[in-house]
């Protein structure tokens, strides 16, 4: 069996047939020949005597031995290979179950990587969204600090001004009565 399942089914077939069926086959011909057509072709046309009814009841006898033989050889041969091909009919639904199996793990390893890039995409968006409101907000506070350095310089300025156009000691009126 082990030999048929490996792919040498041909040469095993031809190999149980020359050895198990064909000689039986070829000595029941050679028999049915030389024992029993012989016989006859050699016998007297008148009679038959006893001896010659038994050669051929011998000759019948060994011829149907061998062809039982050789039919009982062929049924066995038949029997290994019907098992042979239930096994691997057994063994191919095996090997479909598994293909089918793989299939549905790989389409729902598909759906699962499909899942996760979309995950990872609206990951990245929301990335750049955040770092777009970062940038945003950096921009936002550096344009206040701006305007707090500019509002500080604009108060410097305005004491400096206030400093040089107003002088506490000439605010006194100049012009007397006297």
């Amino acid at each position: 069996i082990d030999q048929v399942v490996k792919g040498q089914d041909v040469n095993w077939y031809k190999s149980e047939m020359n050895y198990h069926v064909i000689p039986p086959y070829n000595l029941a011909y050679s028999l049915l020949q030389t024992e029993i057509i012989d016989t006859l072709l050699k016998a007297p046309n008148t009679s038959i005597p006893e001896k010659l009814i038994r050669t051929l009841n011998c000759g019948v006898l060994a011829l149907r031995g061998n062809l039982s033989l050789a039919l009982d050889k062929s049924n066995t041969i038949r029997g290994v290979v019907d098992e042979t091909v239930m096994q691997l009919v057994v063994v191919i639904a095996e090997w479909e179950k598994k293909i089918k199996q793989s299939q549905k793990d790989l389409s729902d390893l598909y759906a699962q990587v499909t899942s996760v890039q979309k995950q990872v995409a609206i990951a990245e968006q929301g990335v750049k969204d955040k770092q777009a409101g970062v940038n945003s907000a950096n921009d936002a506070v550096r344009d206040a600090e701006r305007a707090m350095e500019d509002a500080v310089n604009c108060q410097r300025r305005r004491r400096r001004r206030k400093r040089l156009f107003f002088n506490p000691s000439a605010s006194i009126p100049i012009f007397s009565n006297d």
